[in-house]
């Protein structure tokens, strides 16, 4: 891949092990797999992302998964943490989407570990993690880098607060999903 032009992946793996790896992907060994493939192209000299999407079933576990993969790709990949959104396939099994309140406690605690370990990492505000509910964390947020496209195709899903408008971010934020209550 490297000789065929590729610089740069964004590779999902939304486990820490391979039995939870499987019910997010239905797949039999496809974690094993990934991790070996993910630690090939970072020897290969790619930059390597990770997308780490945190469900109803593996919210619990986030900060396992920072220690797995800062222990398996020494903290060369940006691990970029989002929530599930209601879309697409997702909309066929709406238990899988955690509400925000639920996960925060256990990703505060992941953002923390990612820090104390010099593990890269970002939140995905598009996928349901405004800002306001990261607190001291607001600066991981992608909020800056995504901003125009959020306003364009996820505002007529989302819904803002009335307090809203007094964050700091109002100008930016298009609030959470309109389906879910959180």
């Amino acid at each position: 891949l490297r000789d065929a032009g590729l610089t740069q992946a964004f590779v999902s793996l939304h486990a820490h092990e391979e039995s939870l790896s499987r019910l997010a992907t239905q797949k039999v060994g496809d974690f094993a797999r990934t991790v070996k493939a993910v630690k090939l192209m970072l020897e290969a000299g790619i930059a390597t992302g990770l997308n780490h999407v945190i469900t109803a079933r593996n919210y619990r576990f986030i900060e396992r998964f920072i220690e797995l993969a800062h222990r398996e790709f020494d903290g060369r990949t940006m691990i970029s943490l989002s929530l599930v959104t209601p879309q697409y396939k997702a909309l066929e099994d709406l238990e899988q989407m955690p509400r925000i309140s639920d996960v925060m406690p256990y990703l505060r605690r992941a953002m923390r570990r990612a820090l104390e370990l010099g593990q890269p990492f970002t939140v995905g505000s598009r996928q349901g993690i405004p800002p306001c509910f990261l607190k001291e964390f607001a600066g991981w947020s992608d909020l800056m880098k995504h901003a125009h496209e959020a306003r364009s195709e996820d505002a007529p899903q989302k819904k803002r607060s009335p307090r809203c408008d007094e964050c700091r971010y109002t100008n930016l934020c298009v609030g959470v999903w309109r389906c879910l209550l959180y």
